[in-house]
């Protein structure tokens, strides 16, 4: 990739080198044999009613106040066929 000058073009090469950075950290914390014997807590409806997944895409959404969820939720509900379009 060469630079273009533009102020986010330095994003873009470095965005493989932070998504293998993500990944090796998510990969370091799966291994981690202390994390395994966590036990269960209950999640409370409140939170549950906040969670939205896309089982076809593998993808768990959660809602973050005043950020733009009801976008994303129409993406959502477009990725599980439900809809053609938003």
């Amino acid at each position: 990739i060469k630079p273009t000058g533009k102020a986010f073009s330095g994003n873009l090469i470095r965005q493989p080198l932070v998504h293998m950075e993500r990944l090796e950290l998510l990969r370091n914390v799966c291994r981690d044999t202390a994390l395994k014997n966590l036990s269960h807590t209950a999640v409370s409806k409140f939170v549950l009613d906040r969670i939205f997944v896309c089982d076809k895409h593998k993808i768990l959404f959660c809602q973050t106040p005043k950020v733009g969820n009801t976008q994303w939720k129409k993406v959502l509900i477009v990725l599980n066929g439900i809809y053609s379009g938003v």
